[in-house]
């Protein structure tokens, strides 16, 4: 028999034969190849059969050296779209077993691997997340496509990977919060969307970074620190680890946790960096965003301001100002005692808002002036640093009888941050206040003679108060405070002649009051036994001597009177005597 090297060896042998090759193409991205052996057993030096592949076309390529007795190929295309020969080869050290060539058009319509991702971390030194994934197994794989959850959950594409070993990305995203990541792989071939796009894997199983938190209690300068819990290991996670670093002193373990929350004891007045690391059994580790904070002590407020101590009728009125948000949790008003010098707490109010009310009704504005100051209480229950001191101002008056001038005094108010620019003064006659100020003054000038000599008609009660106030402060807003008020009596002035001529020159009789409360006025005229002859309660009219009853003249002679009034004090005053009726 001949056979092999083109039919130059001749000897006798087993049966063999040529090796034919099938070629099938099911259009389904797989190249199909089925032959024959050309001996049942391998001849001398034949181990095993190589497949060749033609592309481009006079370019002959090894793909695969699979045993002797193996008879049968599947091809994954990789090439978008050509026209592909194949031949199988079987070797020994004298010649070759080649057989015929078959080819067919053949597309690559199989989709890269889905990669798989390995971890998603949070770089320690840049705070940058690195996303890393499994290179793809199949050699035509161009790239890699990034995807992150949005706001709304859904995976959105932010970036493109190019090179099949390229299997890291680095993502500069803010880090407020878990982020979650999936990888697709891509390879040379395009689809027929329009436009086009190149052949898209499936996008890989989730994974979502791991978020720390803490809370610190400064009070015992303890922290506890709570993780949201690495997600896309599933069984594989096995622990976690918390790091820290202390006063930018080198990373150390903190401690271990299969949870998501671990206690600390921390060293107070010391500034800390904290980073949770999720653990894989296999050995793949990820780390959390970085937790940076100093354990201080509750923060003073940058606003702690006693606004004002003013008189409210009989009560004195405090307004504190404080920043909130700072760590206090209430303002405790304090008032001093002259008797032992401390300030004593009258109220402690939480710290809910910017400014802070109360009212301090055990106090005798009419007597006394009252200091008053504001501590404030962190949220450890300790008390704090106190606020500027505010004394209330005393107001007083004295008469001049003789002259009629009240002469007003008071107390000079403090502490305001933006100085008394005026003391306002205000006057109320018959219980009406005048809005508009009677005197305005500077500070060194606390004191007002007020001539009221020209308020005959009027009771004679004039009352008073002051109000001081505030210039411009750093804080933005001007105060006013208002002292006690204060009533003072002008002494009624009244005169009755003793005699009047009815029909001649002095033919009224009437008393001329003033300073009396004209609605309390009772004026009388009585004979000589004790019958009325006129009365009238208008301090404008008199009697002509004319009988109120009778109408008639009143005889010449000595009649009695009674007047009766109320003074500025509220004290009625009763004047008897008599008047000689001349005709």
């Amino acid at each position: 028999m001949i056979s092999g090297c083109n039919g130059n060896a001749v000897r006798t042998s087993d049966t063999i034969s040529n090796v034919y090759l099938t070629l099938l193409n099911p259009n389904n991205g797989i190249a199909t190849l089925q032959w024959n052996r050309p001996a049942l057993s391998p001849l001398p030096g034949m181990t095993d059969v190589t497949i060749l592949r033609e592309y481009p076309a006079g370019t002959w390529t090894p793909i695969a050296t699979i045993p002797f007795n193996s008879t049968q190929f599947f091809d994954t295309i990789d090439i978008c779209s050509a026209f592909l020969n194949y031949s199988v080869v079987y070797q020994t050290p004298a010649c070759n077993f080649n057989s015929n060539i078959s080819g067919d058009d053949f597309e690559d319509m199989i989709t890269p691997d889905i990669p798989v991702i390995t971890a998603v971390s949070i770089d320690t030194l840049t705070g940058n997340i690195n996303i890393n994934w499994s290179q793809n197994t199949q050699l035509d794989t161009y790239g890699y496509v990034i995807y992150r959850r949005d706001e709304n959950g859904f995976l959105v594409e932010i970036d493109t990977v190019w090179g099949i070993s390229n299997t890291s990305y680095i993502d500069l995203f803010p880090v407020n919060g878990p982020l979650t990541y999936s990888v697709a792989a891509f390879d040379s071939c395009f689809t027929n969307a329009i436009p086009q796009t190149y052949q898209t894997s499936a996008k890989g199983n989730i994974h979502t970074s791991n978020f720390l938190t803490s809370t610190r209690n400064p009070c015992d300068n303890s922290a506890t620190f709570t993780w949201t819990g690495y997600e896309g290991w599933g069984a594989n996670l096995a622990d976690y680890t918390l790091f820290m670093r202390e006063n930018n002193g080198p990373w150390t373990q903190a401690g271990t946790a299969t949870g998501t929350t671990f206690d600390i004891q921390l060293t107070p007045l010391s500034s800390y960096c904290f980073s949770v690391r999720a653990n894989n059994t296999s050995g793949a580790i990820a780390f959390s965003n970085l937790d940076y904070f100093a354990m201080n002590g509750p923060v003073p407020p940058a606003v702690h301001y006693l606004r004002v101590a003013t008189v409210d009728d009989l009560t004195v009125t405090l307004r504190h100002e404080i920043s909130t948000g700072s760590n206090i949790s209430a303002v405790s008003f304090q008032k001093y005692n002259p008797r032992n010098g401390q300030f004593e707490q009258i109220a402690l109010i939480p710290a809910t808002s910017t400014t802070l009310s109360f009212n301090d009704v055990l106090v005798d504005v009419n007597s006394y002036s009252y200091r008053y100051r504001a501590v404030v209480v962190d949220s450890c229950g300790t008390y704090g640093a106190a606020s500027n001191e505010a004394n209330t101002i005393l107001l007083k008056v004295t008469t001049d009888q003789t002259s009629l001038v009240n002469y007003v005094h008071w107390s000079s108010y403090s502490e305001f941050d933006g100085t008394v620019l005026l003391y306002h003064l205000f006057r109320g006659i018959d219980g009406v206040y005048d809005p508009t100020p009677i005197a305005s003054v500077t500070n060194d000038h606390r004191f007002y003679e007020d001539d009221v000599s020209n308020y005959g008609p009027y009771s004679g009660r004039f009352c008073y108060f002051v109000t001081a106030q505030e210039g411009n402060n750093q804080y933005g807003f001007a105060e006013f405070s208002n002292s006690n008020k204060v009533c003072a009596a002008v002494t009624p002035l009244v005169y009755i002649p003793n005699a009047f001529t009815p029909g001649g020159l002095n033919p009224i009789f009437q008393p001329v009051v003033s300073f009396i409360e004209p609605y309390d006025y009772e004026f009388t005229v009585l004979d000589r036994w004790g019958q009325r002859m006129f009365t009238t309660k208008d301090v404008s009219e008199g009697w002509d001597g004319v009988h109120q009853l009778t109408g008639k003249l009143s005889e010449f002679g000595t009649y009695s009177y009674v007047v009766r009034i109320i003074d500025g004090n509220q004290q009625e005053v009763v004047y008897r005597g008599s008047v000689t009726l001349i005709r």
